[in-house]
């Protein structure tokens, strides 16, 4: 595949992965009662910290969506969008291993269902994180002149 291909698929998928981030993280953000409801469901975390988890969490999403979509913050947005994907499909896993019937909260109250197919998602969206992060521009080498190495000063 050539380099600018992999440039295109690159900066599309990052793109993508913005923005499904950013849009998940303002859903949240507009209705933080429902998604600390969602948080609650998953008996994962103390309720203590769902109410803070729920109001910190979306703003996470937005900060990494935007910093995916930044060239020169493409690798940060890549790595927080690719950690907490671990995150969210490891809370997945664990709902649908004890037989939980819950929603997923990803996009707030239009969220499917947190089962196989949930999961088969999140994995594919791993795989676009990992592709933004693998891939690395290079930079153009054009063929320079070699260049006579300086006199040593005396």
């Amino acid at each position: 595949m050539s380099a600018r291909l992999w440039n295109t698929l690159s900066t599309l998928l990052a793109w993508v992965l913005g923005l499904l981030f950013i849009y998940a993280g303002v859903e949240k953000i507009i209705d933080p009662k429902q998604f600390a409801q969602s948080i609650k469901y998953f008996q994962m975390v103390p309720l203590s910290l769902v109410n803070a988890v729920a109001l910190i969490l979306p703003w996470w999403e937005v900060a990494a969506g935007v910093a995916i979509l930044t060239r020169s913050w493409r690798r940060v947005g890549g790595w927080l969008i690719f950690l907490m994907l671990i995150v969210f499909t490891a809370g997945i896993a664990s709902a649908v291993s004890r037989g939980l019937n819950i929603s997923c909260g990803c996009f707030g109250k239009g969220s499917g269902h947190a089962g196989y197919p949930k999961l088969a998602e999140n994995f594919g969206l791993i795989a676009a994180a990992a592709l933004v992060l693998w891939y690395q521009p290079r930079a153009r080498t054009e063929a320079l002149p070699f260049a006579e190495a300086p006199e040593p000063a005396a």
